[in-house]
């Protein structure tokens, strides 16, 4: 007997996007919205960073994200803002699926 069994479409549906939604949370809450993505190549091929400017105000820290050609890690790159905004969608999510 399947576990879903029973569950409305609509909550099936909500409870899909919502998953989705916290995977992109989980890549977006690792970076801090003062700081911007760049692309760098090294050694022929390029490469995600994240550029966060030091506190003292001279410079920046860069982290390592992974590679260009990675599409689930670009396409969150470059969803990266709208990702920001999307936190309280995720809460109106949540409360539909409590009800």
């Amino acid at each position: 007997m399947p576990a879903n069994q029973g569950l409305d479409i609509t909550y099936l549906t909500l409870y899909s996007e919502l998953v989705q939604r916290s995977l992109d949370e989980s890549f977006t809450s690792e970076f801090s919205s003062n700081g911007r993505f760049v692309a760098v190549e090294v050694k022929g091929k390029r490469y995600w960073y994240f550029d966060t400017p030091k506190p003292e105000g001279s410079g920046q820290d860069r982290r390592y994200v992974g590679p260009v050609d990675d599409p689930e890690i670009t396409k969150r790159v470059e969803a990266f803002k709208d990702l920001k905004a999307d936190l309280k969608g995720r809460r109106r999510l949540v409360s539909t699926l409590v009800r």
